[in-house]
């Protein structure tokens, strides 16, 4: 949906991993709901809330048990040419007590894990500069 300077975007995704091992949640449901504001041409802001419900299931080393986490965001791009943009987003996600999604996917392992522990939320900003050569 697309007012004038503002575009509203949302989605619901159901995932099913019916193979799961047992014990394991073999369910996600997904839904997302987000804004863009059009300052200027060159210049937009986003906003979006994600909330993530994960199925029954106890979890394991590689598996999140069930649970829910709610993310928060809000970002900027300013356009500098065509091919040049400067970008920048905070993001705030709130696990339920038995999740702990993160900002940052990455492997569960001891050395890069960037998850929060469980039920605890996690805060984080980027920001850069993208050139299309």
């Amino acid at each position: 949906m697309h007012f004038d300077a503002v575009k509203i975007q949302g989605a619901y995704t159901h995932y099913a991993a019916p193979d799961s091992p047992v014990g394991v949640a073999d369910s996600a449901d997904h839904y997302w709901l987000g804004a863009t504001y059009d300052i200027q041409s060159r210049w937009a802001v986003t906003a979006g809330g994600y909330y993530i419900k994960v199925g029954d299931g106890g979890g394991d080393a590689a598996h999140d048990p069930s649970g829910h986490a709610m993310l928060y965001e809000l970002g900027t791009t300013y356009n500098l040419s065509k091919r040049t943009f400067l970008y920048g987003t905070v993001a705030y996600v709130r696990n339920g007590s038995n999740s702990n999604f993160s900002l940052e996917a990455s492997p569960r392992d001891a050395v890069n894990n960037t998850s929060p522990l469980a039920g605890e939320s996690q805060t984080g900003a980027y920001v850069g500069m993208l050139h299309q050569f």
